[in-house]
């Protein structure tokens, strides 16, 4: 099983690779951009939606981890 910080860099990374094609995809056949262009939105659309994944998720956790109370140790006599 991933750590949470492997999970959040897959999960970045694939949403990141979909939003770019998307992204490049649809600026060329919708917007009429040329390909150069495409190719250029491509990985800067994929990192953009990359790190606002891995920030997300990140925010996520850390604010789930202080709303865990810390275990305590067992009192000794």
């Amino acid at each position: 099983m991933l750590e949470s910080g492997g999970v959040m860099a897959w999960a970045g990374i694939v949403l990141g690779m979909i939003a770019g094609m998307a992204a490049a995809v649809l600026g060329c056949v919708a917007a009429g951009l040329p390909l150069w262009a495409g190719l250029l939105i491509y990985p800067a659309a994929g990192t953009a939606v990359a790190l606002l994944v891995i920030t997300a998720l990140a925010w996520r956790s850390a604010a789930n981890d202080r709303q865990q109370p810390e275990h305590q140790a067992p009192a000794t006599a």
